[in-house]
């Protein structure tokens, strides 16, 4: 056997192009995977958002008047913005 013949073969000598397998998965199947990782990962993103959201309107709440006058903003305007649901921007 010549040297050409000997890296073509595969485990047990087999050709590579004989087993019929590339050793990419098909475009379907990392599509598949992609589109079964990608739905946790955005929940997980929406969750960490809902709680940033959630933390910011708490710490809001605990400005005191001469804090909110400084970023100018109004009592007023801060109850309106910690009503809001989490869920809501």
């Amino acid at each position: 056997m010549s040297r050409l013949t000997v890296a073509a073969q595969g485990p047990l000598g087999m050709h590579t192009a004989a087993r019929g397998h590339s050793r990419h998965a098909p475009e379907s199947t990392l599509s598949l995977l992609a589109s079964i990782f990608a739905a946790p990962y955005r929940a997980l993103t929406t969750f960490r958002l809902w709680q940033a959201r959630s933390a910011y309107r708490t710490r809001l709440m605990s400005l005191d008047e001469h804090m909110l006058a400084d970023i100018g903003l109004t009592r007023a305007e801060i109850e309106r913005e910690i009503r809001k649901p989490f869920w809501v921007e």
